[in-house]
């Protein structure tokens, strides 16, 4: 797919997951940044941190009677405002405003820890940020630029990385025939619903990757780029449940995940999931009596764990029924240890449900565990 670059930020803006653009200078970061905020018809907001002290991004404190409060700087003003007006008007995304920090790394490490907060937590001052503001940055290599620093290790794990080098057959073709705004691929209504089958599977490959969980780079200037956390593993299956609903190639999918988590854990994650080979669950839901559990343990947890996470987003009393024949099964088949972990999510989001009573028959073999984590009385 051409411009892998520019499909990445298009899911990750839809997608809501904070991206940040890498390149050297001149090669139209700001520019293509501001093309995809016309091509969405979005207001964009540029804050350019390098000439920005700490208060700016956290607010300048205000008298008010009895208290101080931070007023909001104004790129998160108009930011709001705008997100506010696209609000309802039927677009498929649910993205309203872009805010944009420009040369990120020529921010110096005081600008940057003031603006976590307002990235990941989405306030600035005493005022949040609407959720329907996505951020964006771009960022020079401290190498091709003169007093420009490494990412804090903090900052750089707040962000999807994408790399934006040279095309010289693109900019030729522009210098041509103009350089028009880019078609943005955009994400269908209800993906989201893909979520948390790609956070199952996440799970179930760091359960037998259990070191590849947070993984903090020892060397600064690594730690300024992608890497695993708790954090970014989350960002990485929401960023592929985007592409896999936007059915782009590969090559975007791996750019995407290895954003978030760095490029060998990306090459790790896809390629044990290439050879997963996993049932669909709405198959085995539809079909409970005939489940067979595959033979691999790191299979087993995974259809487990998509089963349950299934029946969970859209609870009915069938297929809650359906799940606990399948969480039966597996126990009988040897698999009882591997199956209570998703036994526990469903009885999780059944109490509180009268119409979701458990099950008195296929309950059995699990109750002694249950008990003894408090989630059935002890007797």
């Amino acid at each position: 797919m051409a411009n892998v670059s520019l499909v990445v930020k298009a899911l990750a803006i839809q997608a809501n997951i904070p991206v940040l653009t890498w390149g050297p200078p001149g090669v139209a970061k700001t520019a293509e940044t501001n093309a995809i905020g016309r091509g969405m018809g979005l207001h964009v907001e540029t804050v350019i941190g390098a000439v920005r002290e700490p208060s700016d991004m956290s607010g300048l404190p205000v008298i008010d009677g009895k208290q101080v409060n931070f007023s909001p700087p104004g790129f998160a003003v108009r930011a709001n405002e705008a997100a506010a007006a696209v609000a309802g008007d039927g677009r498929r995304i649910e993205v309203g405003a872009i805010i944009h920090f420009d040369e990120l790394t020529l921010c110096p490490p005081t600008v940057q820890n003031a603006m976590l907060r307002v990235v990941h937590e989405r306030w600035a001052g005493d005022t949040p940020i609407d959720p329907r503001v996505a951020f964006m940055a771009s960022a020079n290599p401290p190498e091709s630029t003169a007093g420009a620093h490494e990412l804090t290790a903090p900052m750089a794990n707040r962000w999807l990385h994408v790399q934006q080098d040279m095309d010289s057959d693109r900019w030729i073709e522009g210098m041509l025939v103009g350089f028009p705004d880019p078609a943005v691929v955009q994400l269908p209504k209800r993906w989201e619903a893909l979520v948390h089958t790609e956070r199952t599977l996440v799970a179930s490959f760091i359960r037998t990757r259990k070191a590849l969980l947070h993984d903090l780079p020892k060397d600064s200037a690594e730690a300024g780029r992608a890497w695993a956390s708790w954090r970014t593993w989350d960002m990485a299956a929401r960023i592929k449940a985007a592409a896999e609903a936007a059915r782009v190639g590969g090559e975007v999918v791996y750019a995407a995940v290895a954003g978030c988590v760095g490029t060998g854990k990306a090459l790790e994650l896809l390629t044990w999931l290439k050879n997963l080979d996993l049932p669909d669950p709405e198959d085995c839901i539809a079909s409970p009596k005939t489940f067979v559990l595959p033979r691999r343990g790191d299979q087993q947890f995974a259809v487990l764990a998509g089963i349950a996470g299934a029946v969970v987003q859209n609870m009915t009393a069938p297929r809650v029924k359906a799940a606990w024949v399948i969480f039966e099964r597996a126990a009988q088949q040897g698999a009882k240890d591997v199956t209570l972990p998703a036994v526990k999510v469903v009885v999780d989001a059944s109490w509180g449900r009268p119409d979701l009573p458990l099950p008195d028959q296929e309950i059995k073999v699990f109750e002694p565990m249950l008990r003894a984590v408090g989630l059935l009385p002890k007797v």
